[in-house]
């Protein structure tokens, strides 16, 4: 059976014969009879582009070529793809062989894989592949009647043959890259993705039980920023001294150093002390830079 197509779409650019594609033939089921095709078949993959060798069914397995590149099938493999048998018994209790059989040929177009995007030739342009597809129709026989006269016009004979009838149904997955489109898949990927992101700290500042728990970890404030010019103009030297003076660790890159601080508070934020003694009180004045007054009244 010698089965010879093309495809052709405008919108996309792409036209291509059969002898310019790869193609499969998928074996669909897994009966006794098609796990003998692909058992007995060297080339069967588990799938038509990035698959691994197999001998169990459901499987693809590739066609015969011509000098010229067309593909051709025996009547056999057609057969045992659909998983059936000339001598099996049709709808009728008769067998498929005195009936005849109708089924239909899908054949697919792709040019696309699952997380490989368009697949691409060596020479840059689409690889356009197909897979041949097979579905009988187990209640639906096919015959021609021929009438063959032998003596016009008082004899005659009604010659029946039945056989296989193939009805070619084309499909196409093929697909370009298209930068609308892309810019509309990720504005609309990126909307779903916000209101997900309202909707669950709406629930858990304001539904949950836990909700005040959730609500200050959720809300953080950060230091006053204003200060962050006042100790740029400072060395290393002098925000390490000021770390010292707060008790903290002096640690970490110079950016880390100043957010440390930030958020310990700087000198001039710390609220007085006061010490108390026999004679009075004590106030600690702090000046500008390191020097410490103390008065006593």
């Amino acid at each position: 059976m010698l089965v010879d197509h093309s495809v052709n779409q405008r919108e996309l650019g792409i036209s291509r014969t059969a002898r310019e594609m790869t193609g499969w033939l998928l074996v669909n089921g897994s009966n006794s009879i098609q796990q003998q095709l692909c058992k007995e078949t060297l080339s069967a993959m588990s799938q038509p582009v990035f698959g691994r060798t197999t001998d169990e069914a459901p499987c693809y397995i590739r066609p015969n070529l011509t000098h010229e590149g067309m593909d051709f099938f025996s009547v056999r493999a057609v057969l045992m793809a659909m998983g059936v048998s000339l001598d099996s018994g049709s709808y009728n209790g008769r067998s498929v062989r005195y009936e005849g059989l109708t089924a239909t040929l899908a054949i697919q177009y792709f040019n696309t894989w699952p997380w490989h995007g368009v697949l691409k030739k060596s020479s840059g342009s689409d690889d356009v592949s197909y897979v041949y597809s097979l579905i009988p129709q187990a209640e639906n026989p096919y015959k021609v009647t021929t009438i063959i006269w032998l003596a016009y016009p008082t004899r005659r004979v009604r010659q029946n043959a039945h056989g296989l009838y193939l009805a070619v149904v084309p499909t196409e997955s093929l697909a370009a890259f298209d930068l609308q489109t892309l810019l509309l898949t990720l504005t609309t990927s990126l909307t779903l993705l916000a209101m997900g992101s309202v909707v669950v700290k709406y629930l858990a500042m304001y539904v949950l039980q836990q909700r005040e728990y959730y609500k200050e970890m959720l809300v953080q404030v950060s230091a006053d920023f204003s200060d962050v010019r006042h100790l740029e103009s400072k060395s290393d030297e002098e925000l390490a001294g000021i770390m010292r003076d707060k008790g903290l660790a002096v640690q970490g890159s110079r950016v880390q150093m100043i957010l440390a601080i930030l958020n310990a508070g700087l000198p001039d934020q710390n609220p007085p002390s006061s010490q108390s003694s026999h004679n009075g009180s004590a106030r600690l004045l702090e000046a500008v830079g390191s020097q410490v007054e103390v008065q006593i009244r």
